[in-house]
Protein backbone atom coordinates (compact mmCIF):
# COMPACT_ATOMS: atom_id res chain seq x y z
CA UNK A 1 0.00 0.00 0.00
CA UNK A 2 1.66 3.41 -1.23
CA UNK A 3 1.86 5.97 1.62
CA UNK A 4 -0.93 8.36 2.60
CA UNK A 5 0.88 12.50 1.40
CA UNK A 6 -0.53 15.15 3.81
CA UNK A 7 -0.10 18.63 4.02
CA UNK A 8 0.11 20.16 7.43
CA UNK A 9 -0.65 24.10 7.91
CA UNK A 10 1.16 25.64 11.41
CA UNK A 11 -0.69 28.50 12.38
CA UNK A 12 2.73 30.65 14.08
CA UNK A 13 0.90 33.99 13.78
CA UNK A 14 0.13 34.41 18.20
CA UNK A 15 3.13 35.48 20.18
CA UNK A 16 3.12 32.23 21.63
CA UNK A 17 4.63 30.23 18.84
CA UNK A 18 8.07 32.03 20.09
CA UNK A 19 8.12 30.33 23.19
CA UNK A 20 10.88 28.04 24.02
CA UNK A 21 10.15 24.78 26.28
CA UNK A 22 13.63 22.93 26.80
CA UNK A 23 15.89 24.61 24.08
CA UNK A 24 12.91 24.57 21.33
CA UNK A 25 10.23 26.90 20.00
CA UNK A 26 6.52 25.38 19.87
CA UNK A 27 6.65 25.31 16.06
CA UNK A 28 10.26 23.20 16.28
CA UNK A 29 8.60 20.94 18.24
CA UNK A 30 5.70 20.66 15.73
CA UNK A 31 8.25 20.13 12.54
CA UNK A 32 10.25 17.90 14.73
CA UNK A 33 7.20 15.23 15.46
CA UNK A 34 6.13 15.33 12.33
CA UNK A 35 9.50 13.95 10.96
CA UNK A 36 9.60 11.22 13.89
CA UNK A 37 6.14 9.89 12.54
CA UNK A 38 7.36 10.32 8.99
CA UNK A 39 10.52 8.35 9.73
CA UNK A 40 8.67 5.43 12.29
CA UNK A 41 9.72 1.91 10.91
CA UNK A 42 6.12 1.37 9.75
CA UNK A 43 5.14 5.12 8.62
CA UNK A 44 2.22 4.68 5.96
CA UNK A 45 2.38 8.85 5.80
CA UNK A 46 4.55 11.12 3.55
CA UNK A 47 4.74 14.91 4.03
CA UNK A 48 3.72 16.72 0.92
CA UNK A 49 4.01 20.26 2.16
CA UNK A 50 4.45 21.88 5.55
CA UNK A 51 3.16 25.89 5.58
CA UNK A 52 3.91 28.01 8.43
CA UNK A 53 1.93 30.86 8.71
CA UNK A 54 3.52 34.08 10.56
CA UNK A 55 2.43 37.42 11.88
CA UNK A 56 3.31 40.21 9.46
CA UNK A 57 7.39 41.23 10.05
CA UNK A 58 7.61 38.59 12.41
CA UNK A 59 9.20 35.44 10.95
CA UNK A 60 9.11 32.27 13.82
CA UNK A 61 12.50 30.89 15.60
CA UNK A 62 12.37 27.99 13.92
CA UNK A 63 15.86 26.06 12.93
CA UNK A 64 16.93 26.21 8.88
CA UNK A 65 17.80 22.58 9.14
CA UNK A 66 14.25 21.28 10.60
CA UNK A 67 12.65 23.44 7.80
CA UNK A 68 14.82 22.52 5.09
CA UNK A 69 14.26 18.66 6.24
CA UNK A 70 10.44 19.29 6.52
CA UNK A 71 10.07 21.11 3.10
CA UNK A 72 8.46 24.19 4.60
CA UNK A 73 7.80 27.09 3.62
CA UNK A 74 6.97 30.15 5.72
CA UNK A 75 4.22 32.41 4.40
CA UNK A 76 3.32 36.23 6.05
CA UNK A 77 -0.34 35.91 7.24
CA UNK A 78 -3.07 37.74 5.06
CA UNK A 79 -5.01 38.87 8.09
Amino acid sequence: MPPCRFAVWIDASSPESALRVFGMSLVERQLATLLQLAAAKHARFQLASVVIEHAAGALPNVRADLLARCGATLAEARG
